[in-house]
């Protein structure tokens, strides 16, 4: 389990992201956009992740277009580097907790997802209680943030902001949330039992792949997603157990609908990694997962490490 906090430029002024860190926090949420309307970030972004905080942003909803709402989340938090986070709507007042609430989050948390990102939902243990169903029903995928103070959520959270009411090193504020959970990641595979700030920042990123697939060819290997960060280059490189691997493709996908890249030009043609060797590619900035398409008859590790 990790801690963090979420901020609001407008009541939190953080001036030490360094003593943030040291005090144990390992991620951040900036409140970045209201409604229609942008919310200052003051750089936050990138000053909490040079002190190796994981940080997102989040929106707080008005009643109008959820779609563009969402919207104005994603660029927002793509252009102040804040997207190491699932993208967050904040359901609250003016909202109740009703069909016309779940109706505008199923259509922001589709819009966040349909961006490339994975949504976050934020709301108290009343709102979700009621909209939580139906929105995990038709947003499987969305990261659940749920805020209850005294007392646990009675609900079924990755995320709980169990108080509003935090003194916290380097920031100068009467008050700030607390947080506790899964470091909700923005990507595959960083939502989920013992996730933390080390997925995201992985100084030497280790994975144990399982064996499978097969010599079919393409359509009968199998896929693992290795999770990246989009704002640094990546080394991948793969070492086989007592049997070679055999990759058929890598590709890398981009937040912006675009592919990063293939280093396997031809899937027939695929790279055959030797027992005891290693085959390495390099995965360019901007690329926010890796789809590594291969078979093996025995298990083996893959590095991922930022360049």
């Amino acid at each position: 389990m990790a801690d963090g906090i979420d901020v609001f430029t407008k009541y939190q002024t953080v001036y030490d992201w360094s003593a943030v860190r040291r005090a144990g926090y390992e991620f951040c949420y900036v409140k970045v956009s209201d409604g229609d309307e942008n919310r200052p970030d003051n750089g936050y972004g990138p000053g909490g992740r040079a002190a190796r905080l994981a940080m997102g942003a989040y929106h707080y909803a008005q009643f109008g277009d959820p779609v563009a709402q969402a919207d104005r989340l994603v660029d927002r938090a793509v252009a102040a580097e804040l997207t190491d986070l699932a993208p967050a709507l904040d359901l609250e007042d003016p909202f109740s907790p009703n069909q016309t609430a779940i109706d505008f989050a199923i259509a922001f948390l589709r819009q966040v997802a349909a961006r490339g990102h994975r949504p976050c939902l934020y709301g108290n243990n009343t709102m979700l209680s009621t909209v939580l169903a139906p929105v995990k029903a038709a947003v499987p995928e969305t990261v659940v943030w749920a805020a209850r103070y005294g007392a646990a959520p009675t609900v079924t959270y990755d995320i709980w902001q169990w108080s509003s009411s935090g003194s916290v090193p380097g920031i100068t504020a009467s008050a700030v949330d607390l947080n506790r959970g899964v470091v909700p990641g923005n990507m595959p595979g960083l939502v989920g039992p013992g996730s933390s700030i080390a997925t995201l920042y992985p100084e030497d990123a280790m994975a144990r792949v399982p064996k499978g697939g097969s010599a079919g060819g393409i359509g009968s290997a199998l896929n693992y997603q290795l999770a990246v960060s989009m704002l640094r280059e990546h080394d991948v490189i793969i070492a086989p157990g007592d049997l070679p691997v055999v990759l058929y493709a890598s590709y890398h996908w981009a937040w912006d609908a675009g592919t990063g890249g293939n280093p396997v030009e031809d899937p027939n043609s695929p790279v055959v990694v030797p027992v005891q060797g290693s085959y390495s590619y390099i995965v360019p900035k901007g690329t926010g997962k890796v789809d590594m398409l291969y078979w093996s008859d025995d298990d083996f590790t893959v590095l991922v490490a930022p360049r």
